[in-house]
């Protein structure tokens, strides 16, 4: 069996802050003291070859494929020094036998709970104790708080670690406007992308273009080609547009006059493949419709939007084998953002602000409005069943009970922006990233508490922000500096 050893950015003690209801639920994570975490550590499975007979050669064989073993749980140990009258998080957990989410946090001249000031975190998650323990009194000097030694193993489902990023601005080298940026995952692209062997490096991007095209970089966004779609061009640059690489395929809109919109689809290894024209597939025209937001499920494709003057919304399914479009829903107001649990949940946010919420029959029925709020609903996302977050032009808020209250947590006044506009991505359930005009706010903590990490150039709007789906440190923004320029933020270690 191989093993790998991770040690701490630093030695010594780290923060430590706990999460009882493990990935967010219904509580935010409080410091609990300063810690010393020991190496972590995690067995990987064995990887065995299957053989099976050469029909060339007699009594030779051939490996065929491979079977790989489990792999274990990261484990570690923490040990530090405990308050005699106070009682521990650990302690608690330790009784309940319940699974929680834990974070060590480094960084010098810091404040002990100050949660989102660090230089390098480790996340873990799913955490379980395999033994705890509290010592005797500690033998103490005359004039010393009275302390006790605590100590724990624990084991973890996850873990990753977040760092204090770098940011690079560039201009891609295109003949339009860059609308929409995505990453894509080695998984999603065969032997194409066997020539990239880092799958952070690959990203396509939409341009508004006079052939409406793909930008794609294979270098992290240092070079960009320019490839045609062969769809229709953007008629109107001031539109919505779409871009979503899912399963495979890249699903993108373009807007023509009159207006209408049309949604497509190519297979993404034509689209990367080396002078070669994508065979693209046109799974939705739709008159009068400004496409507002996409989302994709094992099974689905989602698009919502609404007609030019905001209004009529519309969510349409795209079927991802058949590549068929069904119109599932419509609202009188216009559906300006959408989020998915699953094939089964959806969560859509219309112009006034009120939310929609589709059951297992797919039938979406009335959840509420943001703290009552009437404004335009720019970006969702369901954490699970009860915890979701959303964005408007007042600010960014949270739900620890299906929509029934809210807390707003990045407040628009507190905020000197070039535009009122949220837009959010998510690595997971607990880290995120906003971008509001020319600012770049992250959360470790489900959205629960921000922090600014980057200031750019004075920007018009918001277009896009998607954070790698394997490196939550990595992640690229797309902003209009006015209706002709754009410029690119790349965020990264």
């Amino acid at each position: 069996m191989a093993s790998i050893m991770i040690n701490p950015v630093k030695t010594g003690e780290g923060r430590i802050f706990i999460n009882p209801y493990n990935y967010g639920g219904a509580s935010k994570f409080n410091f609990h003291n300063f810690m010393k975490i020991e190496g972590l550590d995690r067995t990987l499975g064995d990887i065995e070859p299957i053989y099976l007979p050469d029909p060339n050669r007699y009594d030779e064989f051939i490996t065929n494929g491979y079977i790989k073993g489990s792999d274990s749980r990261w484990s570690s140990s923490l040990s530090s020094k405990l308050p005699i009258d106070t009682q521990s998080v650990l302690e608690t957990m330790a009784n309940t036998g319940c699974e929680f989410t834990l974070q060590v946090h480094y960084g010098r001249c810091t404040k002990p709970d100050s949660f989102q000031d660090f230089e390098s975190a480790i996340i873990l998650k799913g955490v379980k104790l395999t033994s705890y323990g509290l010592s005797p009194l500690t033998a103490l000097n005359p004039g010393e708080r009275a302390l006790v030694d605590e100590t724990a193993s624990i084991t973890a489902s996850e873990m990753y670690r977040v760092f204090s990023q770098k940011f690079i601005t560039m201009t891609p080298q295109t003949s339009g406007r860059v609308l929409r940026i995505a990453p894509i995952d080695s998984k999603d692209c065969d032997n194409v992308c066997g020539r990239f062997k880092d799958g952070s490096k690959i990203w396509i991007a939409l341009v508004d273009a006079t052939e409406n095209s793909f930008a794609i970089t294979k270098d992290g966004g240092s070079n960009w080609e320019q490839v045609a779609t062969g769809g229709i061009v953007h008629a109107d640059p001031t539109w919505d547009s779409l871009l979503l690489v899912s399963s495979g395929r890249v699903y993108w809109s373009s807007s023509a006059v009159g207006p209408s919109t049309k949604i497509y689809s190519a297979d993404l290894n034509e689209i990367l493949a080396d002078d070669y024209a994508p065979t693209i597939t046109e799974v939705l025209t739709a008159g009068l419709f400004d496409p507002k937001g996409i989302v994709a499920t094992d099974s689905y494709v989602y698009v919502v939007g609404q007609d030019e003057t905001g209004f009529d919304g519309e969510v349409y399914r795209i079927n991802k084998t058949s590549q068929t479009t069904e119109l599932i829903y419509t609202n009188s107001m216009g559906i300006t953002a959408v989020s998915n649990l699953n094939d089964d949940v959806s969560l859509i946010g219309t112009r006034e602000g009120e939310l929609y919420l589709s059951d297992i029959s797919g039938l979406y029925y009335f959840i509420g409005a943001i703290d009552g709020d009437d404004s335009e609903i720019y970006s969702l996302h369901m954490f699970d069943e009860r915890r979701w977050v959303a964005s408007n032009q007042n600010g960014i808020y949270v739900t620890d009970d299906r929509g029934t209250s809210w807390s707003k947590t990045l407040s628009m006044s507190s905020i000197n922006s070039t535009s009122d506009i949220f837009k959010m991505s998510w690595y997971d359930n607990l880290v995120g990233y906003v971008q509001i005009g020319n600012l770049i706010f992250r959360s470790i903590d489900a959205g629960s508490s921000w922090k600014k990490i980057y200031t750019g150039v004075s920007v018009d709007e918001a277009q896009s922000i998607v954070v790698n789906p394997n490196n939550p440190n990595l992640f690229f923004s797309v902003a209009n500096i006015d209706s002709n320029t754009s410029y690119v933020v790349k965020g990264y270690v």
